[in-house]
Parts: C-alpha cells; sequence; structure tokens
C-alpha cells in the first residue's frame, strides 16, 4: 500500500468528500495502511473525526495513529473530543507501546509546549499524556514540564508527574523538586511515590523520604511499592522500617522486601527475624515473603520449623506452605496443610489437598 504514492493518495482524499460512510470507513483504512506516506491526507481525516457517523469517527481515530510524527499534533487535538468513543480511540492511539510511536517532529513539541502552557484544562492534560507517551524523547519540553509542576489544575500536575515518570532517568532534574512537593503538596503525593524509582539513580536518596510515608495508612501500599522498585539499595531503609512501632508498618516493610529482586542475602536475615515478631500478621506475612523466594529460603528452614507451632492458625499454615515451597517434604507439614482445608477463620490456604498428596497418604493424621 505504501507505494501507492502521492496522485493515489490524493485520490482517496477525494473518495472521501460526501461519500457514504461505509465508503469512508473502506477509504480510512486504506489510508492507514499506506501510513506515514499518507500524511497529506491529515486535514480530511482530521475533518471526519467529526462525522456524524460514529463508525466513521472511530476509523478517522484509528486512521490519525498510522500517519506518523505530524499526526500526533491532532491525535491530541481529538483526545479532548466531547465524543467520549472518539476521544478514547485517539488517547488508545497516543497511549501505543513507546517503541511503536513514531519520534516527535519539531511541530509536535512546539505543539505540546503551547499546550502545556496556554491549553485548556483538558488539553494541559492530554499534553503531558502525550508527552508520557512519547517519554525520553520529550526531554528539551522539561523546562516547560517542570512549569506545568505549579498547574493551578490537580490533574494536571497529577498527569505532569506521570509523564516524568515516563521519561525515566532524562528527567532526573526535578528529583529535587519532587522531593520538595512530597512534603508540599499532598493533592499528588500518591503520584510522587509512584514516579520517584523511575527516575533514575538521582532519586535514590530519596529513599529515606519515601520510607517516612509507610507510616501513612493511606499512602502504605504506594510507599512499600516504590520503596521495592528502588531494589537492593532499598533494603536498609525497610530493615530499619521492620523495626518500627507499628506492627502495619513492620509488615508493609516486610511485603516491600518480598518484592525486592534478587538480593536474598540481604533480606533474608530480615524476613527470619520477623518470624519472631510480637504480631501474629507480620509473622504471616514474614513466612509468606519466605514462600515466594522457594528454595532460596531453606537457610530459614529451622525458623520456620518452630512457627508450625504458633499460636495462631494462619501462621501455622502459613510456616508450612513456606518450608514446602522451599522444597521441604516432612510428615510435620501434614497436620498443618489440614488446618488450612477445613480452615474458616482465614482464606488464604489454596492447593493444600495437592500437598497433602505429595507429602503421601502415610503423612495424613488419623
Amino acid at each position: 500500500m505504501g507505494a501507492l504514492g502521492a496522485p493515489g493518495v490524493a485520490l482517496l482524499v477525494e473518495s472521501l468528500v460526501g461519500a457514504h460512510p461505509e465508503s469512508q470507513q473502506e477509504t480510512l483504512r486504506a489510508l492507514a495502511g499506506i501510513g506515514e506516506a499518507a500524511t497529506a491526507a491529515l486535514p480530511a481525516v482530521r475533518a471526519l473525526a467529526a462525522s456524524p457517523a460514529g463508525e466513521v469517527r472511530l476509523g478517522a481515530g484509528r486512521t490519525l495513529a498510522r500517519l506518523g510524527p505530524e499526526a500526533q499534533s491532532v491525535l491530541m487535538e481529538v483526545a479532548a473530543s466531547e465524543d467520549a468513543a472518539v476521544a478514547d480511540a485517539a488517547r488508545r492511539a497516543l497511549g501505543r507501546a513507546p517503541d511503536e510511536v513514531p519520534p516527535p517532529s519539531r511541530a509536535t513539541l512546539e505543539r505540546l509546549k503551547a499546550l502545556l502552557r496556554k491549553g485548556s484544562e483538558t488539553l494541559r492534560i492530554e499534553a503531558a499524556r502525550a508527552i508520557g507517551v512519547l517519554g525520553a524523547r520529550c526531554a528539551e519540553l522539561l523546562p516547560v514540564i517542570e512549569e506545568a509542576l505549579d498547574d493551578s489544575s490537580v490533574h494536571v500536575r497529577r498527569a505532569v508527574v506521570r509523564a516524568l515518570a515516563a521519561m525515566g532517568p532524562a528527567a532526573d532534574r526535578v528529583v529535587d523538586r519532587l522531593t520538595a512537593m512530597l512534603a508540599q503538596d499532598a493533592e499528588i503525593r500518591r503520584e510522587i511515590l509512584r514516579a520517584m524509582p523511575f527516575l533514575g539513580d538521582a532519586a535514590e536518596k530519596t529513599i529515606p523520604h519515601v520510607a517516612r510515608w509507610l507510616t501513612d495508612g493511606e499512602l502504605r501500599a504506594e510507599a512499600a511499592a516504590a520503596l521495592a522498585r528502588f531494589g537492593k539499595k532499598a533494603i536498609p531503609a525497610l530493615a530499619e522500617a521492620a523495626g518500627h512501632a507499628s506492627h502495619r508498618v513492620r509488615a508493609a516493610a516486610i511485603q516491600a522486601l518480598a518484592a525486592v529482586d534478587h538480593a536474598v542475602d540481604e533480606k533474608l536475615p530480615v524476613l527470619v527475624a520477623a518470624l519472631q515478631d510480637e504480631s501474629a500478621y507480620v509473622r504471616y506475612v514474614a513466612c509468606k515473603a519466605l514462600e515466594a523466594l522457594g528454595a532460596r529460603a531453606r537457610p530459614a528452614l529451622a525458623a520456620l520449623k518452630e512457627r508450625l507451632a504458633d499460636e495462631t492458625e494462619g501462621v501455622r499454615v502459613a510456616a508450612a506452605r513456606a518450608m514446602y515451597a522451599a522444597g521441604e517434604r516432612g510428615a510435620e507439614l501434614a497436620p498443618a496443610f489440614v488446618e488450612g482445608l477445613t480452615s474458616r477463620t482465614i482464606m488464604l490456604f489454596e492447593d493444600m489437598d495437592e500437598r497433602l498428596v505429595a507429602l503421601g497418604a502415610g503423612a495424613v493424621p488419623a
């Protein structure tokens, strides 16, 4: 289709005018197949995004997504359409995987800059979303993006922080600014916590600031997830949080440690110590974290074996599961698995029957 050439594209564009909606849809599909070579069709396709026929509007949005860099600014305009279906199609097009999105043209970058500074609230949000899709390829817009962190609209500020996260290490210049805003701007705190781990090495200094939010009930999950994404370098902060006075903070720290990839030698002592926690919930979470390690948790088998006699049913069953995952197959696990089969106080003990079968018939108590 790409070999059709300019005259062929011109004929297709001409055939769009006044045609039956079904014919227009066929032509739009043909233009989409041609791709970037059909950019001359942009004005006509943009006009059809306002067609009275819903399928034509959707087809126009899908076609715009295939027409290359020059179509991006048009897509942003369409994404702000009052027609929800058309706007959604354009947003999906802008939201394709970054490696599928063409590099932004100079005109697109200038358009994004103008929209972020002077567009309506909706267009400022859409501009930030488009920057997020384009990622680091919008690095030259960072001064304007940083200005937008002061936008009067919380929705724009949130979209801007998400865009910065998508830009990754290319946006590391804003780390100090976001650290300050983490303390000052409660309305976008959640987005900042989510963004920090994606901003490269420069963001590692923010780990203590992120860890403080483990104490906040509403933001604890985001803080724990962020620390887990920081990986091995967050283990000291998480180990400290595992000794916090609040059992909920301790549990969140253990869960975050469990999610840290690799670094078993560093996190295993913290997880084993948590098996002795005064809180049954923390002990349970520690067992689950060790279960997730599988065979790598074998050094913790002795400590887990002690928990088979724990006063709390859920901990006993979780300890047995962790031992089983680590490769243990002793008959001593069977009573806890039977408890898991019959428990009504906990709902986390699936597949107990499979484990009992693996232990062998002689392991099941009479």
